[in-house]
């Protein structure tokens, strides 16, 4: 991409395909634990809705259901908060393991 595109409005720079991915997401912060559903997922991070949406900066892990075997487990960190929706999140340091489970989850969703 040149510097001239790089500015423009609207400009999709994602680095990761996202696939629609509507799964229940158990939000752990500190003793907290919060209720959030993704609505899209990559191996980069996912887009939350909640109605209780933590701040830009704030980390946490996130506890997301699949289809088979036990919930996903990733350390994330809130990019994004969007009003009347949620939060746009990044995983931080995948372990091999659970980065090899997301790669087999977005493969597997319709693209």
């Amino acid at each position: 991409m040149g510097s001239a595109e790089a500015g423009l409005p609207g400009l999709d720079r994602r680095e990761y395909f996202r696939a629609r991915y509507f799964a229940d997401v158990e939000i752990e912060y500190g003793s907290s634990k919060l209720r959030a559903r993704s609505t899209d997922i990559s191996l980069g991070g996912m887009l939350l809705e909640t109605t209780n949406p933590l701040w830009v900066g704030a980390e946490f892990q996130a506890r997301v259901s699949v289809s088979e075997g036990p919930p996903l487990e990733v350390p994330c960190v809130v990019r994004q908060v969007i009003p009347n929706v949620g939060m746009g999140v990044e995983f931080l340091e995948l372990k091999p393991p659970d980065h090899t489970r997301l790669r087999q989850l977005i493969e597997s969703l319709p693209h």
